[in-house]
């Protein structure tokens, strides 16, 4: 299964897609950075097939992928599967006051 048949995408599919090209880039990463990463954590991601992934050209994710994309990039499988629990795994949408996550880039706002 090459991943590049004449299919599209589902919608689940696109989701995680979405989600993760606009995480990718709010944490500044390029796609050479984020496939290297991936590829550190044991996935073999390349940046032709991550970007492939975030332009729907590829019609799947594979469970390994989706787990690898939510830790390199702070997030939940949950979020990135269609914004359910889409709190920052880190900060929980609350940094302290005067603090900016360095996962997803919140302001802790002083009351």
């Amino acid at each position: 299964m090459t991943g590049y048949r004449n299919a599209r995408p589902s919608y689940r599919t696109m989701l995680i897609a979405t989600n993760v090209k606009l995480l990718r880039r709010s944490r500044s990463l390029t796609l050479d950075e984020m496939a290297q990463t991936v590829q550190r954590l044991g996935v073999p991601m390349s940046r032709s097939v991550l970007a492939n992934i975030e332009v729907g050209r590829r019609d799947h994710v594979t469970v390994d992928e989706l787990f690898a994309f939510a830790e390199v990039l702070g997030s939940s499988v949950e979020f990135l599967a269609g914004g359910i629990g889409v709190a920052c795994t880190h900060c929980q949408d609350d940094p302290p006051d005067g603090f900016i996550c360095a996962h997803c880039r919140r302001t802790g706002q002083e009351d």
